[in-house]
C-alpha cells in the first residue's frame, strides 16, 4: 500500500511538473514574438503608370513574409513599393487610396489592388505585415505605412510627420502618433525616415517600427549610430527595415534592442535584399539609462560599408558652431554656443599621436532649433578634416569621457540623441547618457580607441503637430546633420 502510496505521488507530481512546464512555456510565449526587417532594393524598371513595379514588388514582398517560418511580423522598408527614384511626374498615378482601419473583409472584395493582394498576403501566410506606401486622400499626398494583420485586416495607418526637404515639394505631412496592437501582447508605435530625430519618449510603445530609406553622413548621422542611440535614451525596441541602396550609403537594416543588445544590424555597400529574423521581447524591462553598465552592444554586424564620406558640397554659412582643440592628456573646459543659450563643460583624458587632433564643438541655431554637444577626431592640422574617417584614430586612446551640458536656455525634454561612432562605423554602446531636468550628461569611463564621434544633437520639435507648417522648422533631419558638417567645414576652415 505505501509503495502504491510513493508511486501515486511521483506520478501525481510528474502530471503537475507537466502542466506547470506547459503553463510556463505558455506564458513565455506571450513575452516574446518573431520578426523579420527586410533590408530591402525595390524593383525600379519606372513605366508610366503603376502596374509592372506594384506587381513586382508585391510578388517580392509576398516571397519574403511566407520565407519567414513562424515569422509574427515583417515589416518592410521605406519608399520598397516603388523605390526613391520614382518618376514625380506620375506621383499621383502610383499613390494608392487607402480604407480606414480597421478595414475587415479586404481579401474577399475580388479587386486586384495593391491594398487588396497585401491584406490576402498576410491572411494566407498568418502574419503582421508592415507595408510603406504613397497614399492619395482627398487630393492630398502622404508618406504611409499600412499594417495588415493575420486575418487581412487593415488594422492601422501612419503618415510621415517630418518631410525631407524632397518630399516637401509634393506630400503633406501627417498630423498624428500611432500605436497598434497585436495577439501576441505586443504594442507598437510607427515611424518613418526623418521622424526617427524627432519622436520623443511621450507615447511610444515598447516597440517601435521605423521604415526608412535615409542617408548616413559623418560626422553625427551614421545611421547605426542614430538608431542605436534612439533604442538606448527612449528604453525601446527600436526595429528598423532600411532601404538599401548605393551608393548613396542607405542599408542598416536590424533590431536595436531596450536590453542594449543589437540582434543583428546590416549596413553594407551592396545593393542586396536581406531578411534579418529575431526573437524579441514583447514587453522589455526599462534599463534606467543614467545608471545602466557601460557595456557594448551584443549582435551581428552582417556587413562593413566601404566607406562614407563627408559631404563637403555644402556651402551654408553658419556662424553658430564652436569648438576647441584638445590637448594630450587630461582636459577640462567649458564652451557656449555663439547664441549664448547653450554651455557645454567637456572633461576628457586622451592620448594623442602625431598628425592627429580631436576637437571639443558645440552648436545651438535658433534657425534650425538645432542643438548639440561633441567631440570630434581631426587630422593633422586640417580641421576641415574633422569628422571624417582617419585611420590613425585607431591609435588615439581616449581613457574617460565626459560631456554636460546646461538646461537654462535649452529645453531637454525635447528630442535628442546620443551619437557615438567609431572608424568602423558602429555605435560604442559603452557610455551613459542621461537627459533630465538637469540638462544632459554623457559619459565612459572605458578605453576608446577609435572613436570619430562622441556627443548628442537634438531638435526643438516645432511644427511636430501642425501640418499647415511643414517648414516651420528651417531643416530636416538630414540637412540638420549637414548643418552640423557645414559649420565644421566653414568655421574651421
Amino acid at each position: 500500500m505505501a509503495r502504491w502510496r510513493n508511486r501515486n505521488t511521483r506520478v501525481v507530481m510528474r502530471t503537475t511538473v507537466i502542466i506547470l512546464s506547459f503553463f510556463c512555456v505558455l506564458v513565455a510565449s506571450r513575452r516574446t514574438y518573431k520578426a523579420a526587417v527586410v533590408n530591402y532594393v525595390p524593383h525600379h524598371k519606372y513605366v508610366n503608370n503603376d502596374s509592372e513595379i506594384i506587381k513586382e514588388n508585391t510578388s517580392k514582398f509576398s516571397y519574403y513574409i511566407e520565407e519567414c517560418i513562424k515569422c509574427d511580423i515583417v515589416i518592410f522598408p521605406e519608399y520598397s513599393l516603388f523605390s526613391k527614384d520614382f518618376n514625380r511626374a506620375f506621383v499621383r498615378e502610383l499613390a494608392i487610396k487607402v480604407p480606414t482601419p480597421p478595414a475587415v473583409g479586404i481579401c474577399s472584395q475580388g479587386s486586384n489592388n495593391f491594398i487588396t493582394r497585401m491584406s490576402c498576403i498576410s491572411k494566407q501566410f498568418e502574419k503582421y505585415v508592415v507595408v510603406n506606401i504613397l497614399e492619395i486622400d482627398d487630393g492630398n499626398l502622404y508618406n504611409t505605412n499600412i499594417v495588415f494583420d493575420r486575418e487581412g485586416t487593415l488594422i492601422s495607418k501612419y503618415r510621415k510627420r517630418h518631410l525631407s526637404v524632397g518630399e516637401q515639394q509634393f506630400l503633406t505631412p501627417g498630423q498624428d502618433s500611432v500605436i497598434f496592437y497585436t495577439d501576441f501582447e505586443g504594442a507598437f508605435s510607427l515611424l518613418i525616415g526623418e521622424d526617427v530625430l524627432y519622436a520623443g519618449s511621450d507615447g511610444l510603445a515598447p516597440n517601435v517600427i521605423l521604415t526608412t530609406s535615409l542617408k548616413s553622413k559623418l560626422p553625427f548621422f551614421g545611421a547605426l549610430s542614430i538608431y542605436d542611440g534612439f533604442s538606448k535614451h527612449y528604453g525601446v525596441n527600436l526595429l528598423v527595415a532600411d532601404y538599401n541602396a548605393q551608393p548613396e550609403q542607405n542599408g542598416a537594416s536590424g533590431f536595436y534592442l531596450a536590453s542594449n543588445s543589437t540582434k543583428s544590424e546590416i549596413t553594407t555597400s551592396q545593393e542586396t535584399s536581406k531578411p534579418i529574423e529575431s526573437i524579441i521581447e514583447t514587453h522589455p524591462k526599462f534599463l534606467d539609462i543614467c545608471h545602466r553598465e557601460e557595456q557594448s552592444p551584443k549582435g551581428i554586424f552582417a556587413y562593413k560599408p566601404n566607406t562614407i564620406e563627408k559631404d563637403s558640397s555644402v556651402k551654408e554659412d553658419f556662424k553658430n558652431y564652436r569648438f576647441q582643440p584638445l590637448k594630450n592628456g587630461a582636459n577640462e573646459l567649458k564652451l557656449v554656443s555663439s547664441d549664448g543659450k547653450l554651455l557645454c563643460e567637456f572633461k576628457v583624458n586622451i592620448i594623442l599621436v602625431p598628425d592627429m587632433i580631436y576637437v571639443a564643438a558645440v552648436y545651438s541655431d535658433k534657425e534650425s532649433q538645432g542643438y548639440g554637444c561633441a567631440v570630434l577626431v581631426c587630422e593633422g592640422s586640417d580641421l576641415n578634416t574633422c569628422g571624417g574617417r582617419h585611420l590613425q584614430s585607431k591609435s588615439v586612446q581616449i581613457t574617460s569621457i565626459e560631456i554636460k551640458a546646461d538646461n537654462k536656455n535649452v529645453d531637454f525634454k525635447n528630442p535628442n540623441i546620443p551619437i557615438t561612432l567609431t572608424y568602423d562605423l558602429k555605435p560604442i554602446g559603452m557610455y551613459t547618457y542621461c537627459a533630465d531636468d538637469d540638462g544632459i550628461t554623457m559619459k565612459s569611463s572605458q578605453h576608446l580607441s577609435d572613436i570619430i564621434t562622441f556627443g548628442f544633437f537634438g531638435r526643438n520639435p516645432i511644427g511636430f503637430n501642425d501640418p499647415s507648417k511643414p517648414n516651420s522648422a528651417h531643416l530636416n533631419g538630414v540637412s540638420l546633420a549637414l548643418s552640423l558638417l557645414a559649420a565644421t567645414l566653414y568655421l574651421l576652415h
